[in-house]
C-alpha cells in the first residue's frame, strides 16, 4: 500500500466514528486538485477553481512554502512613510479560499508518473490532476 493510500485510510479510521460512513465514502473517493504555489497564478487558480467544482466531489490542496504575501509594489512606498511594513504584508491564507486546505513546506520531489509530491512537511500528497 503506497503513501497516500496509507494516508487516507489513516483519516478514515480516526473520522469515521465522529462524521459517519457516508461522508468518509464520499471523501475518500473525491477527486483531489494539488496546486504547487500560492503566488499570483496560485492563489488565482484556488479561488477560480473552488468556486466551480462541486464541494462533495473535489477538495484542494495548495503547498507554498512561506505563509507570509508581500505585496511588492508598495516596498517603493515605505521609505516615504505612505505604506507601513503591515501594508505590504499579508497572511496568504487571507487570499485563498477557507475550503482549501493549505499545507506550509518545501516541495521535495514531483511524480508525475504516480501523481502525487513529496514535501518536507508533508511526506506525500496525492492527487487526481
Amino acid at each position: 500500500m503506497d503513501a497516500v493510500k496509507r494516508t487516507c485510510v489513516a483519516r478514515v479510521r480516526t473520522t469515521k466514528q465522529a462524521t459517519g460512513a457516508n461522508w468518509i465514502k464520499r471523501w475518500f473517493f473525491m477527486k483531489r486538485i494539488l496546486i504547487l504555489g500560492a503566488g499570483t497564478a496560485g492563489t488565482m487558480m484556488a479561488n477560480k477553481l473552488i468556486g466551480t467544482l462541486p464541494e462533495d466531489e473535489w477538495s484542494l490542496t495548495i503547498v507554498d512554502q512561506n505563509p507570509t504575501h508581500y505585496y511588492q509594489p508598495g516596498f517603493l512606498f515605505i521609505p516615504f512613510g505612505i505604506y507601513q511594513r503591515s501594508d505590504v504584508e499579508k497572511p496568504k491564507r487571507d487570499f485563498l479560499p477557507p475550503r482549501a486546505r493549505v499545507v506550509l513546506g518545501e516541495i521535495d520531489v514531483i511524480n508525475r508518473i504516480r501523481t502525487e509530491s513529496e514535501c518536507t512537511t508533508a511526506k506525500c500528497l496525492g492527487t487526481t490532476i
